[in-house]
């Protein structure tokens, strides 16, 4: 049976992302964790849209820990049974203090992204650290989905993720690249430029037929779509941290404490 009859993705519109749920005959694969609010849609989708049972939900994978690619997991796991998988690394992204004001700090740019789309506001409010059922590696084969492929590629955060399907050359690789319209951006972060860079350069190599963003749908992109986005990487850190330093160095600059 060709992939084609087999395998479906579907794009449902969620909080502030595309969320993609890949249906098989017998079973589902959700590619990312989503927002808390994202639940219930994807919920209605499968039981509601495609008339199908939500216990075919079997596997909801976390690309990164952001709000709207981790919020959803426990609720996932918790409310229908189906296992979590992400990366060892994950639920060191918001541990400790740091950690705990990064998280803080997420959640406010995630309410802003949806006021600036005209959503209302909706608790998204999470745990900041993952139940995960199966821990994912760089080459490892998708647990219980043979035919998707893990690709460990970060830089926007230490832990991110390309889900992989060979057959239908299509890749989701979740905010590694984000699409405004007909443009390319660089998402916000890029922790780790060097490495965001590499990971981009890999892209080019990998020769995906089909790219699936989290913003921006399902497109593709070229090589030279990709080198235009590298030539654009800053080679510091944009961040929390260098958002704040530079707030800081200007109200400093200003006479702001005076």
């Amino acid at each position: 049976m060709s992939y084609k009859k087999s395998m479906k993705i579907h794009e449902i519109k969620g909080y502030i992302q595309s969320i993609y749920l890949v249906e098989y005959p017998d079973k589902f694969l959700l590619l990312d964790g989503c927002t808390r609010r994202d639940v219930k849609v994807v919920y209605n989708f499968i039981t509601k849209k495609l008339q199908r049972s939500i216990n075919d939900l079997k596997l909801v994978v976390v690309t990164h820990q952001h709000p709207d690619h981790a919020g959803g997991a426990n609720a996932f796991k918790k409310q229908f049974g189906c296992k979590i998988a992400t990366t060892k690394k994950a639920n060191d992204w918001y541990r400790g203090p740091s950690g705990l004001i990064k998280f803080i700090i997420d959640l406010i740019l995630t309410f802003y992204v949806a006021k600036k789309m005209g959503k209302k506001y909706e608790n998204i409010f999470y745990s900041r650290f993952v139940k995960y059922d199966y821990e994912l590696k760089d080459n490892d084969v998708l647990p219980l989905f043979s035919d998707w492929t893990v690709l460990f590629r970060p830089g926007h955060t230490d832990c991110d993720l390309t889900l992989f399907h060979k057959e239908s050359g299509s890749a989701y690789i979740a905010d590694n690249i984000i699409k405004i319209r007909s443009k390319y951006i660089i998402p916000y972060p890029v922790n780790f430029p060097d490495i965001y860079i590499q990971s981009l350069n890999s892209y080019k190599a990998d020769a995906f037929k089909k790219f699936y963003l989290a913003h921006g749908g399902s497109t593709q992109i070229s090589p030279a779509d990709i080198d235009e986005i590298i030539s654009k990487v800053s080679h510091r850190p944009v961040n929390h941290n260098q958002l704040f330093k530079r707030l800081f160095r200007n109200a400093k600059k200003h006479n702001y404490f005076k």
